[in-house]
C-alpha cells in the first residue's frame, strides 16, 4: 500500500496550431516500436473499421525493433503511416492534428502519451492492460476495450458521433489539469521531499 500517488506530468509540449485533416479521421499511437506494444493489434482494429477508407493511422515511435517495424510495414495499407524518432515539435503537431489516441501496450504502467494527448483535448482508447483503467475513465475520457474488434467498434462510434468525441476530449483535458499538470506535480514532490523523516 502507498499513502499517495503522484503522477508524471503531460503538459510539457507546445500546443501546435494545426487541426485534423478534413479528408481523414486521424488516429495516433506513440511508443517504442517493439512487439509488446502491440501495434499490430491497432493496425488490425483500424483495418476492421467500417470507415477504414476514411481513416488514417499514424504510428510514432523510437527505440525501434527493426524486425517488428518491417513486419508492421508489411501488413499496413497506404493509409497507415510511420513517423520514426520525431522531435518534440513534430510530436506536438501529430498530437494536435489527430482526432483520437490508441494504445494496446501490454505493460501500460503509466501511459505517458495518454497524459500528453489529454492536454490537446483528445480522448484515448486503450486495451485493458495494466494501468489503463487508472489513467482513462471508461466512457468519460475515452474507452477501455478487450480486443481489436471492440476497439474497431469504438473507433466507428466516435467517427459517427463527433460531439461525443469532442466531449470526451474536453473531459480528458479537465482531468489532466487535475492530475497531470507539472506545476501541481512539482509542488507535490516538494511537499514529499520537505516532509520530516519518521526515523
Amino acid at each position: 500500500k502507498v499513502d499517495k500517488t503522484v503522477y508524471l506530468g503531460g503538459n510539457h509540449l507546445k500546443i501546435a496550431k494545426t487541426t485534423p485533416q478534413a479528408r481523414y479521421f486521424t488516429l495516433l499511437s506513440v511508443s517504442r516500436i517493439t512487439p509488446y506494444k502491440n501495434f499490430h493489434l491497432l493496425i488490425e482494429a483500424t483495418k476492421s473499421s467500417k470507415h477504414f477508407d476514411q481513416i488514417q493511422l499514424n504510428i510514432v515511435g523510437n527505440n525501434i525493433n527493426p524486425h517488428y517495424l518491417k513486419y508492421l510495414q508489411k501488413i499496413s495499407p497506404k493509409n497507415i503511416n510511420f513517423f520514426l524518432n520525431p522531435q518534440d515539435s513534430q510530436l506536438a503537431k501529430l498530437y494536435n492534428s489527430c482526432h483520437l489516441y490508441l494504445t494496446a501496450d501490454r505493460y501500460l504502467f503509466f501511459g505517458f502519451p495518454i497524459a500528453e494527448i489529454a492536454f490537446f483535448q483528445k480522448p484515448s482508447i486503450a486495451f485493458d492492460f495494466a494501468a489503463a483503467r487508472e489513467i482513462i475513465k471508461n466512457g468519460q475520457t475515452g474507452f477501455i476495450v478487450k480486443n481489436a474488434q471492440e476497439m474497431a467498434k469504438k473507433i466507428d462510434f466516435l467517427f459517427e458521433n463527433r460531439l461525443v468525441l469532442k466531449q470526451l476530449g474536453k473531459n480528458a483535458f479537465i482531468r489532466a489539469n487535475k492530475l497531470f499538470d507539472w506545476n501541481k506535480i512539482s509542488r507535490e514532490y516538494m511537499k514529499l521531499l520537505e516532509k520530516p523523516s519518521r526515523d
